[in-house]
């Protein structure tokens, strides 16, 4: 799954920052899921992360409708200013 910022955004406006804070934010909910074998890799050049997770022949994984509603939710990111007095020590 590639996902890139909403269609209103400027482009040019998206920093290397903010895709790396949002690839941190991703490879955390991934984990959460018990996913640790799902990839997530950014493209600057387009603004864009994609997330490969590998499917597993299992009864513990879910399957290729299940990855994509896991993807649904990991994938609402909303971008907003920090407010630097609230920050605790993980940031």
């Amino acid at each position: 799954m590639v996902l890139y910022p909403d269609a209103g955004v400027d482009l040019n406006t998206v920093t290397n920052a903010q895709l790396e804070s949002a690839k941190q934010v991703i490879r955390k909910r991934l984990d959460l899921r018990e996913l640790p074998d799902a990839t997530v890799t950014i493209k600057n050049s387009k603004k864009s992360i994609t997330v490969e997770i590998p499917i597993k022949n299992n009864a513990s994984q879910p399957d290729a409708q299940g990855y994509a509603k896991i993807m649904e939710q990991i994938d609402q990111l909303t971008f907003r200013e920090v407010d630097e007095t609230k920050k605790d020590a993980s940031g």
